[in-house]
């Protein structure tokens, strides 16, 4: 049994800020010719915290082998899910909800804090 359920990039252009759940997989067009990767892992009052994953690609897929396989390039972030998921405010880029994961559950962040 799969616990990742994978949609195409053109399938969700975009997604509302209720619907952005723990697990959920994100891409982003970095450039021209690059996408970037992140997971959800954290609700906070003033968004979700991500992780950024130490993978790119020409084009907006990615899949459950590689998803396995990936690390996370640095700290935790706290990310504006309704300006970048759901309003599309930042028009420098463009990001989408491309993939879910059920079973996920956040490792190596019990030392991972914020400030305001």
């Amino acid at each position: 049994m799969s616990y990742f359920k994978v949609w195409d990039w053109d399938k969700k252009l975009r997604t509302m800020l209720r619907f952005v759940k723990l697990g959920d997989i994100f891409c982003f067009k970095l450039d021209g010719d690059r996408y970037c990767f992140g997971r959800i892992i954290s609700k906070i009052i003033t968004g979700h915290v991500a992780e950024l994953f130490d993978y790119m690609s020409a084009a907006p897929e990615i899949t459950e082998k590689k998803i396995n396989k990936v690390k996370r390039i640095y700290s935790p972030i706290v990310i504006d899910t309704y300006g970048l998921f759901d309003k599309k405010v930042y028009k420098d880029g463009d990001w989408r909800v491309i993939c879910h994961q059920s079973n996920f559950s956040p490792i190596d962040v019990e030392n991972v804090y914020f400030t305001y």
